[in-house]
């Protein structure tokens, strides 16, 4: 009898490894550790994504526009709204997908907007920077940023009706130039939850339209900020990185080069996870999320407890 109840407990110990192991390689998969490939531009949701349709004309804008929600594990309270990159989209644009996957993951809930682009929407060169810069110009169109202004807030009202009660904001490339301007002049304190923290991935600068300028767009900011960049990122990124850093408090500004990433951080996806998710942890933290292996560890636990009563029950009754 001994002999068999340990042959039995070596089994469930083997059976033990093996769902663990399958749980860890699932969520290295989704979350973005382990060197896992990401599937970028391929106009398609991941599973756990909800596609929204959100409407800005409400906070002073004058669109409808697409969101994709990504609700936190958990019950969480802190969201983050992320910005895509220019001529990218909200399902499956470059740092915005392996940020949003993972974030879920550690009891965050993600809302990526669609940015504004200039206006008209059918020219074939709607993505071009030059656009962007005649568009923020005095004279310009004049319809991005406070386009771009009124989405961040229907978006964080999206989320505090999901229950969020703080939320950090993320923008990469031309989103980081959005969000840092939103920061400036966007009038952040009118916010119905309270703005957090910021992350800016690939901040540029440009000295002729100070909108576009993310130096500028910083000065005077005293939230907490993480600034990241790559090793081989864009020339005005590079140049950039010394003056945000210079002009402010490095107490509450972070900022991190990432040795070989370049622009997007193509195959630096796990690096980029553990920059953002240790700076998180500090500045906006949830409730610890068990890991998946705890939850097979418990749900076997529980079946062997159930699976030795029972044996007592039948020993009883024989």
């Amino acid at each position: 009898m001994k002999s068999t109840y340990i042959a039995c407990i070596t089994r469930m110990r083997n059976l033990t490894r093996i769902v663990v192991s399958l749980l860890f390689t699932i969520t290295c998969l989704y979350s973005g550790s382990g060197q896992a490939q990401y599937v970028y531009n391929a106009g398609a949701l991941s599973p756990g994504d909800t596609g929204l349709t959100l409407d800005s004309t409400d906070y002073g804008g004058i669109d409808s526009f697409g969101a994709v929600l990504r609700q936190g594990t958990g019950n969480p309270s802190v969201g983050v709204i992320l910005l895509h990159g220019r001529g990218e989209q909200t399902r499956d644009g470059h740092v915005i997908l392996p940020l949003r996957l993972d974030l879920s993951s550690r009891g965050y809930t993600t809302l990526s907007i669609n940015t504004p682009a200039p206006l008209p929407p059918g020219s074939p060169n709607r993505f071009a920077y030059a656009n962007f810069q005649n568009d923020a110009m005095i004279g310009g169109a004049n319809y991005v940023f406070p386009e771009l202004y009124s989405r961040i807030y229907a978006a964080t009202f999206e989320l505090q009706s999901r229950g969020v009660t703080e939320v950090v904001l993320m923008g990469f490339s031309m989103g980081s130039r959005l969000a840092s301007a939103f920061l400036q002049y966007g009038n952040p304190a009118a916010l119905p939850i309270p703005l957090v923290g910021y992350i800016g991935v690939g901040m540029g600068i440009d000295d002729s339209v100070s909108l576009l300028d993310t130096p500028t767009s910083l000065t005077g900011v005293t939230l907490p900020v993480l600034d990241l960049y790559g090793e081989n990122d864009d020339l005005g990124v590079l140049l950039g990185a010394p003056d945000r850093l210079g002009a402010h408090d490095p107490s509450i500004y972070i900022q991190i080069q990432q040795a070989g990433a370049e622009h997007q951080w193509v195959g630096y996806e796990s690096e980029l996870i553990g920059h953002v998710s240790n700076w998180m942890s500090g500045v906006a933290p949830v409730a610890a999320v068990p890991e998946p292996e705890i939850y097979a560890m418990l749900g076997l636990g529980l079946g062997l407890m159930g699976w030795v009563g029972r044996r007592r029950k039948l020993k009883a009754a024989a």
